[in-house]
């Protein structure tokens, strides 16, 4: 039983200034009272800040269980309790996390936060025109918020303000120019968008821009056939690392056939980001030569709003 609990708790061999019993006094120490939601009374506080006393007073648990929990020799601590001190020592989602494994208990799966701010980071802008192979920058609707050069020659679709990637490579191909460029697209593309694309649609269904994307693809009969038609129902979390073939990459040549690998980076200062990038498999990159080509007229446009937010 004591290993058992020695190994939840942290044991004996953890360095103590590392340990999770420090961390939490280091939590309770840099609580001010005067921030607390609700009132301590004073002789459970010192100098402003919680005592072990107040905290067991927070948490209605006995002065010797807070006292065995910030030791490190509590066992059997309840998800109540830690719901209780991270509401009341206000921690970050790390944190949180943190105290909940060391507790024996998985940590709650929170709805994504999007980022209220829709702006790009001038050094991210950066990175993006220092990658050497056509990159862009999406949202958490497939809106393309910006591409580098590369990215707009080899794909001319992405200069419109309203560029979305699932619109433009799951709308009909005689009004897209994007899904022109996909080759073998009921095979090696539409299966991995639309799975993506499922996914989103079912884990988060209060994202209203995300549903609404959703439904204007559906509208179109071939997609709307490969969505309910598929008898797996697959569901992926992305449909990036895989190699597709693309053609009318205008720096290969306009009827080269180029095998694109699609992956993806994710800045975790800004999670509602990533970085899309498409990879030419086998053969060497020209570098692009002047304005790229602008992009060719759309002859249906969606129906639903504008480029998706960073936010809800």
């Amino acid at each position: 039983m004591r290993d058992r609990e020695d190994q939840r708790m942290g044991g004996d061999s953890q360095d103590e200034a590392v340990s999770m019993p420090a961390l939490l006094a280091k939590w309770r120490d840099r609580t001010q009272v005067d921030t607390l939601s609700e009132a301590v009374p004073q002789h459970l506080w010192k100098k402003g800040r919680l005592t072990q006393a107040a905290m067991a007073h927070l948490l209605e648990i006995s002065d010797r269980h807070y006292r065995r929990l910030e030791n490190g020799t509590a066992s059997d601590v309840g998800v109540r309790v830690i719901e209780r001190a991270v509401e009341v020592l206000d921690l970050k989602s790390a944190e949180e996390a943190a105290l909940y494994r060391w507790c024996g208990h998985r940590p709650p799966v929170r709805p994504r936060q999007y980022h209220a701010d829709p702006r790009i980071p001038e050094q991210l802008i950066t990175m993006l025109h220092s990658v050497g192979h056509g990159a862009y920058w999406s949202d958490s609707t497939y809106s393309v918020l910006v591409a580098n050069a590369r990215a707009r020659w080899h794909w001319p679709w992405m200069q419109r303000e309203d560029a979305n990637i699932m619109r433009e490579l799951l709308r009909p191909a005689d009004g897209s120019q994007g899904r022109a460029q996909c080759v073998d697209w009921e095979r090696r593309w539409a299966p991995h968008l639309v799975a993506h694309l499922r996914r989103g649609a079912v884990a988060e269904p209060e994202h209203a821009c995300l549903q609404g994307l959703v439904a204007d693809v559906r509208e179109h009969a071939l997609v709307r056939r490969i969505w309910d038609r598929d008898e797996r129902g697959d569901l992926v979390h992305h449909a990036y690392g895989t190699i597709r073939p693309m053609t009318g990459m205008t720096l290969f040549g306009a009827d080269a056939v180029v095998e694109v690998a699609i992956e993806a980076l994710v800045p975790p200062s800004r999670p509602d980001l990533r970085l899309v990038l498409g990879i030419p498999v086998g053969v060497p990159e020209p570098p692009p030569a002047g304005p790229p080509p602008p992009p060719m007229h759309r002859t249906d446009r969606p129906r639903r709003g504008r480029r998706g937010a960073a936010g809800r």
